[in-house]
């Protein structure tokens, strides 16, 4: 009875031995397959993450609210008008009167000497051209006529009249400096004594070539002792900037009668 007894728990323990050994070995496997399986899918992961390509999507920002507020101007339309053709009118050049400037010297027996004006003292027309001695003889210049005062563009220059900017004034400036240096210059002692209570005219002519000095001095008088008085004194002017036409320096012919009146 025991002794069946006893082989029926050897049987029961080698059946039971079996079971665990067979566990033990499942146990084993399943470990090495899971380690395998969890390898290769841990490799298979590895590569897919190396070899996938990620793109990051950058997200767009609204800044509706932060944007500036931009008003365009208003557009003006305009339109630029021709302009009107100017009719040129044709400026009529007037032929200016020459007027003879007069200087008269009253001499008293204190031998003052003061300026006549053209009104007090007779005078008789003059003529542009001073009438020569039968014996004097005219030679043809080659050279261009002189210009008349009142005919020249520029008019020349006495000194002291620089400063003037038009021709009008420049020309009114040279007459009066004329008339103010032969009116201080001309010595009327020598003929107080001689000439006493007459009026006496000389007629004045000379050139200011296009050096600016005083050139082709005549006078004509009466008498020969003030023709000679009258062109020592227009010798004696100074030198002035020559006139001028077409921006080309010329001769510029100027007249000028004195009239002298010696008081006793």
């Amino acid at each position: 009875m025991k002794t069946q007894k006893q082989n029926s728990e050897k049987t029961s323990m080698v059946g039971l031995s079996k079971l665990e050994e067979k566990k033990r070995i499942n146990i084993r496997w399943n470990a090495t397959l899971y380690f395998q399986v969890g390898l290769i899918v841990s490799l298979l992961a590895m590569f897919w993450i190396v070899e996938t390509k990620w793109e990051v999507a950058q997200l767009a920002l609204d800044n509706s609210n932060d944007r500036e507020l931009w008003i365009d101007p208003p557009t003006i339309d305009f339109t630029i008008d021709e302009p009107k053709p100017v009719e040129v009118k044709k400026n009529v050049v007037k032929q200016q009167v020459v007027k003879q400037q007069v200087v008269a010297t009253t001499i008293t027996p204190v031998k003052s000497n003061t300026l006549l004006n053209e009104d007090t003292v007779p005078t008789t027309e003059v003529k542009t051209d001073i009438p020569l001695p039968s014996t004097t003889t005219v030679i043809a210049d080659p050279k261009p006529a002189p210009k008349d005062l009142l005919s020249v563009q520029q008019a020349p220059i006495f000194p002291g009249c620089e400063s003037l900017s038009t021709n009008e004034a420049r020309r009114a400036c040279f007459q009066e400096k004329v008339r103010e240096f032969i009116s201080k210059k001309f010595d009327t002692d020598p003929f107080v004594d001689k000439y006493s209570g007459e009026t006496k005219r000389i007629n004045v002519q000379f050139t200011v070539d296009s050096n600016g000095l005083v050139s082709n001095i005549r006078a004509a008088s009466a008498n020969e002792d003030l023709t000679n008085e009258a062109k020592r004194v227009v010798a004696r002017l100074p030198k002035m900037t020559p006139g001028k036409q077409d921006s080309k320096s010329v001769e510029v012919l100027y007249t000028l009668p004195i009239v002298l009146r010696i008081d006793y």
